[in-house]
Parts: structure tokens; sequence; C-alpha cells
């Protein structure tokens, strides 16, 4: 016994299709990087999908500023993208140094406590 196996593939949008099925407050963020998007179909979508789903944004923004045609801009976007991720990343730090001194509060408070309490 055979079976057999049916692929469909939907028709690539153009920009007009795409800017018709969002809302007006989309609009301007799709006529910069709709084209980029549109371009790069389906492996496009599903690779930035999958680094949003994995929480890498900056991996997600890198693949469309890479398929966008204007390299300034792809200049523009990944100096930025590599500004926020510095800045992410002193954040965390910060983040650890405050959970550090309050873990070090909590256990002087503890000893303190098990002191009144008599243990």
């Amino acid at each position: 016994m055979t079976t057999s196996t049916t692929t469909t593939t939907t028709p690539a949008l153009t920009l007009d299709q795409l800017l018709a099925k969002l809302p007006a407050s989309l609009k301007p963020w799709a006529q910069t990087y709709g084209p980029a998007l549109l371009a790069g179909g389906s492996q496009l979508a599903s690779d930035f999908i999958n680094l949003i789903l994995k929480g890498d944004q900056t991996g997600a923004y890198r693949i469309v500023l890479a398929a966008m045609p204007d390299a300034a801009f792809q200049a523009e976007g990944l100096a930025i993208t590599n500004e926020m991720a510095a800045l992410n990343q002193q954040n965390a730090d910060s983040i650890a140094l405050q959970k550090k001194a309050l873990t070090a509060l909590l256990s002087v408070l503890l000893t303190i406590v098990l002191a009144m309490v008599g243990l």
C-alpha cells in the first residue's frame, strides 16, 4: 500500500496584501520591514518565530536586519542592537549584585532571629 502526501504552499504575499491585513498603527512598520520579511519568505519567518520563542530577541532582529537591502540601515540597526545587549548585560550584573547583597543581609538577619528564639 502506498500513500501520497500533497504539500500545498501559500502563495507569497505582496507588500500591499500584507498591509491590507494589518491595522493602521502597524502599517508604517510594515512599510519599513515588510519588504525584507516578505523577501525572506517562509524560512525567515520560521527562523524569526523560533528565535522569538527561544527568547533571543537580538537574534530575531539581526536576521531581519540582515535581510534588509540598505547596508547603512543594517549597520545602524546592528549598532543599536549591540548597545542594547551591552546595557542588558549591565542591568543583569546589577540585579545579580543586588541579589547577592540581599542574600548577605538576610543571612545576618536570620542569625539574629535564630538567636532571638534561642536557636
